[in-house]
């Protein structure tokens, strides 16, 4: 074992190796396999945020630093353009058909809840060819009532979605709540409503 060890550091200059051969006289092999563990352990331990990225990779589809993927026609996987992405929105919005119609479905899952609304704001604005119908409902009822009804709005619908839900109570004892459920129905520009027809 000691020819082999002076064979090893037998190459090296004379103080280093002199320094070498004390180190190892004195801790043997336990020292230097020591720190090849360290040093191993510690290769491991940056290579470990790479692994994760990888594996998170593989699961979303979505390179790191890239865009996501879809499988084209042929089934390769291309990127997903921002242009792919309006299409199919806009082909969501088609298929849930016209804002009149969708806006008295809002009241008839209110209606089916067993909720009487009474008064609504709404407010139109269009930007890029959508259309938005904003909805304000003013409600009052207990914290579990008004959920349910907010979940029955949206089940189903990619065109409507729930932009805030503000709530007030009288006071800590009271069992009722004021609550303002802000909604907004997305449609397209050729989606409107019927001439001299009110949202």
């Amino acid at each position: 074992m000691a020819a082999d060890r002076s064979l090893d550091i037998h190459a090296l200059p004379g103080r280093l190796r002199i320094a070498i051969e004390i180190r190892l006289h004195r801790q043997g092999w336990i020292a230097p396999c020591g720190w090849l563990l360290v040093l191993a352990a510690a290769l491991v331990w940056l290579q470990l945020p790479f692994a994760e990225r990888r594996l998170a990779d593989q699961h979303t589809g979505v390179p790191h630093g890239g865009q996501p993927t879809v499988a084209s026609a042929a089934g390769t996987m291309a990127p997903d353009s921002n242009a792919a992405r309006l299409a199919r929105l806009y082909t969501l919005l088609d298929q849930a058909g016209d804002r009149q119609a969708n806006l008295r479905q809002v009241f008839d899952i209110a209606e089916a809840e067993g909720w009487d609304i009474a008064e609504a704001d709404y407010t139109v604005s269009a930007k890029d060819g959508l259309v938005r119908l904003r909805i304000l409902l003013p409600l009052q009822g207990s914290y579990p009532e008004i959920r349910a009804l907010a979940e029955a709005l949206l089940r189903g619908r990619p065109n409507l979605s729930l932009d805030d839900i503000g709530f007030k109570r009288d006071s800590s004892q009271a069992d009722s709540l004021h609550a303002t459920l802000k909604l907004s129905l997305w449609s397209r520009a050729g989606q409107g409503l019927g001439r001299g027809q009110k949202p």
